[in-house]
């Protein structure tokens, strides 16, 4: 069996109110920044797949790539992404 290893990311929000400042994209790099890829294969994460463009186009610009879809057993269409400097 072969097991991945890899970061993953809960969670990220930014005030609304500080829209325009890049302040989202600058935490996305800092993570980058300090994840050791020579030991983790990829950054992952999963976001909500409906009415959630701008988060997913977010992900998308800071260069995650769309790994797969699914839905959950409460029904929700979820998006997960993944980013490395390999892909």
């Amino acid at each position: 069996m072969c097991t991945q290893k890899y970061v993953e990311l809960a969670s990220i929000c930014v005030n609304p109110g500080i829209k325009g400042h890049g302040l989202g994209t600058k935490l996305i790099d800092a993570l980058k920044s300090r994840v050791d890829f020579s030991h983790y294969e990829y950054i992952n994460l999963e976001t909500d797949a409906v009415n959630n463009d701008k988060v997913n186009d977010f992900y998308k610009k800071n260069k995650f790539v769309l790994y797969r879809w699914y839905v959950t057993n409460e029904g929700r269409k979820m998006n997960e992404y993944r980013y490395s400097p390999r892909i």
